[in-house]
């Protein structure tokens, strides 16, 4: 069960800033750098505490909008990078590139959103055949805050499904991830330890089978 919870680790943009277009934002969201580690968890005596960091994401914003993320690894060298594109004045983004360490660019991604600003879908293609690699569909809770995407491959069958449990102010509380026959393979629960003042988690807990496998740690910089 645990191997399948690395999925956790693939997909953590996908709630750490709620960038499918959630409810909430925060006020401290119009211009800064948001740095997210993952480490795994070790058995501590009776307790636990982190081990050794697994991943870094950076995500840039300007002026409310997410605009770049950046995908680290442990020693802090870049292993990709996604570029959001915005077209004239809109506040919503177009599509996305997404880079290796070297510029190369490797696949490219087009946007679609529902009237109400919420991003409904996206379709991923290959950045040197223009091939379709997959698409991508999301929903939301009754709060505004991402329930679910699914990846569908390039022949449209379904082939992962991420469910997604939020709590009041959109931090997620559990993360169940489905096949393609929608049987549940895994599911992360999430304990939160820290907050800031607009409710955004800090500190967090992934356990699996009740047992803590993932320690997570958000912060705000100033964008500089």
């Amino acid at each position: 069960m645990w191997k399948v919870s690395w999925f956790c680790i693939i997909c953590i943009s996908l709630w750490s800033c709620k960038d499918e277009g959630s409810a909430h934002q925060g006020t401290h969201s119009n211009s800064k750098t948001e740095i997210i580690k993952i480490y795994n968890a070790i058995q501590d005596g009776n307790g636990y505490k982190h081990g050794d960091l697994l991943y870094v994401e950076k995500n840039i914003w300007n002026k409310g909008q997410k605009s770049e993320t950046h995908y680290l690894n442990p020693d802090n060298s870049l292993k990709g990078k996604e570029i959001q594109k915005f077209i004239g004045n809109d506040t919503l983004s177009s599509g996305a590139d997404y880079f290796d360490s070297t510029g190369k660019l490797l696949s490219y991604y087009r946007f679609i959103y529902h009237n109400s600003g919420k991003k409904t879908s996206s379709e991923a293609f290959d950045g040197s055949t223009n091939e379709v690699l997959r698409f991508e569909k999301y929903t939301y809770d009754h709060n505004g805050f991402l329930a679910s995407k699914t990846i569908v491959d390039q022949n449209f069958y379904p082939s992962r499904k991420y469910v997604f449990t939020n709590d009041f102010y959109g931090n997620v509380t559990e993360m169940f991830i489905l096949n393609e026959n929608q049987d549940t393979i895994g599911k992360e629960t999430y304990k939160i330890m820290q907050y800031d003042d607009e409710k955004q988690w800090l500190e967090k807990w992934g356990f699996v089978n009740d047992t803590p496998k993932t320690y997570y740690q958000r912060v705000f910089e100033p964008l500089k």
